[in-house]
């Protein structure tokens, strides 16, 4: 199932609030929004979580602030993905739906990740060639959770990528080596360090490999 709740529909919820402040905070954010929607550019997207993160009493519970977050990163790197990669023949881009792990005669096991480059497959999910883990921050608990979700797709589908994107890096050079070593690739995605160039032609270079007929 896709995102059902998405960064714009919060923007929505802010708009509509009977408070002044958090409407003006909404239209501010929409603006804000309008702008890395249409360019992509990495600082105008930059300023929109800025903009988040400066009004975050105002936007309401932790949870909520933390989830508009994410998903706005998970939004920026799909339409990075989109705009940038020539896909293969039959294959899309999708957005917070299920991957197909596992389907046997008498078992099947779906998993929901962030990003997912492949077919659609039975039952409403996706047959995955490519997945990517968007973390604003990365930090060992998310990190090793990454990890967890990554080795369960790598034990059922081999052929899967698995690729982790990140804003903010909290978590020692050593231990984020060591377990980068065992995925397809980990890319810093900020004004700070952009390799975003470097992920989507290493993407692309993996996409080639599994079908020369590109739409």
């Amino acid at each position: 199932m896709a995102r059902l709740k998405k960064p714009i529909n919060y923007i929505e919820d802010l708009c509509a609030s009977q408070d002044v402040q958090t409407r003006q905070i909404g239209f501010l954010l929409k603006r804000n929004y309008r702008i890395w929607t249409t360019n992509l550019k990495l600082h105008d997207f930059e300023v929109f979580l800025s903009t988040i993160q400066r009004h975050k009493e105002k936007i309401g519970l932790a949870q909520f602030f933390g989830k508009f977050r994410a998903y706005a990163f998970e939004e920026y790197v799909y339409r990075l993905i989109k705009s940038k990669i020539p896909l293969p023949r039959g294959f899309d881009v999708f957005w917070g739906e299920e991957v197909q792990v596992l389907l046997e005669k008498d078992r099947a096991y779906n998993m929901e990740v962030d990003i997912s480059i492949g077919r659609p497959g039975k039952y409403d999910s996706i047959c995955p060639t490519v997945v990517v883990d968007c973390k604003v921050e990365i930090d060992a608990s998310r990190l090793k959770t990454a990890m967890a979700s990554f080795a369960i797709l790598k034990q059922f589908i081999p052929d899967v990528n698995c690729f982790l994107v990140y804003m903010k890096k909290d978590v020692s050079d050593i231990f984020f080596q060591l377990v980068c070593n065992w995925i397809d690739g980990a890319y810093d995605i900020s004004t700070v360090k952009d390799e975003s160039k470097r992920f989507i032609k290493n993407l692309t270079r993996v996409l080639q490999k599994y079908n020369r007929s590109f739409i």
